[in-house]
């Protein structure tokens, strides 16, 4: 375990784009862009206040930790390089660090300032994300065929196999209940490789396709109650977010944005979607409301 810093600094490259979107226009808001930098999204704080994300700027990788509300940020220092977020939840964050040629896993608190590194391998650990009860943690391995998808228990350890499959297979989340998993695998098709989501049923091993449109549909997201998913597709051209139901296959389109909108992730509250947006030539940090009704078959 180690004693890390987290820098309080605030700085004056964050930008605030008064609140979220109209409903109607499908329009999100800026949150934060940083000039020379792109923000990937890794979480909120379970009230909502804060978001986390990872900022990469020429050869630096580090997490921030940004307000909600006015888009200011910190600097978390974990005391490690290239550090990336993956998932927040109870006072912790998941982050992935790349150092001596591989990528391993750590739960960062931000309580106690120390870090815990879960995994210890020459393999590359991507995408991790929590289980809903905080025990245990999914995350990509690099293997032979390609990446495939591990739940491990914090407490000891345990590894156990989600996916087992020649085709790739990433960025695994819980449903809410801890019952199901989500993810995106990759496929063939006639333009090429695309990306399938796919929902895993983690007691029975079963899984299903689903709302997908032969282009790349990909990081599924989980609405809070369970209901409904958010995820990434270009099946309209450029990256567009799209919510569909838990059970069943309808789609409603929710970003009509210029530039690619990606890698989702639902706010505590269910209001609200945070996401990477694209702003000139810049990866910026997003808000959009999700409309208040939503329906599905």
């Amino acid at each position: 375990m180690r004693n890390v810093l987290f820098v309080p600094y605030f700085l004056s490259l964050a930008l605030m784009v008064g609140g979220c979107h109209n409903d109607e226009t499908g329009l999100g808001k800026i949150l934060i862009t940083v000039d020379g930098g792109a923000l990937y999204p890794g979480g909120w704080s379970d009230d909502g206040a804060f978001v986390f994300a990872t900022l990469h700027r020429g050869d630096s990788w580090q997490i921030v930790q940004i307000n909600s509300e006015d888009g200011q940020y910190a600097v978390v220092d974990v005391g490690l390089e290239g550090a990336g977020v993956g998932d927040a939840q109870g006072g912790r964050l998941l982050i992935e660090s790349v150092e001596d040629g591989g990528s391993d896993i750590y739960v960062f608190s931000l309580e106690t300032k120390t870090l815990e590194q879960a995994t210890d391998t020459e393999r590359y650990e991507w995408h991790p994300t929590f289980r809903p009860d905080g025990t245990a943690v999914a995350y990509d391995i690099q293997t032979k065929n390609g990446p495939d998808i591990y739940q491990q228990d914090l407490s000891d350890g345990t590894l156990s196999v989600i996916t087992d499959n020649p085709a790739s297979e990433q960025a695994a989340q819980f449903s809410p209940s801890g019952q199901l998993i989500a993810f995106h695998r990759r496929m063939g098709g006639e333009e090429g490789d695309n990306y399938d989501m796919i929902m895993h049923d983690i007691q029975s091993g079963t899984e299903r396709a689903f709302a997908n449109s032969g282009r790349d549909d990909s990081y599924p997201n989980w609405s809070p109650d369970g209901d409904h998913l958010v995820f990434s597709s270009n099946r309209n051209g450029e990256y567009d977010l799209f919510i569909t139901c838990a059970e069943g296959n309808s789609v409603q389109q929710l970003t009509h944005d210029a530039g690619n909108e990606k890698y989702p992730k639902w706010s505590p509250d269910g209001q609200s979607i945070l996401y990477q947006s694209d702003q000139d030539d810049k990866k910026a940090l997003s808000l959009i409301n999700v409309p208040r009704a939503l329906t599905c078959d």
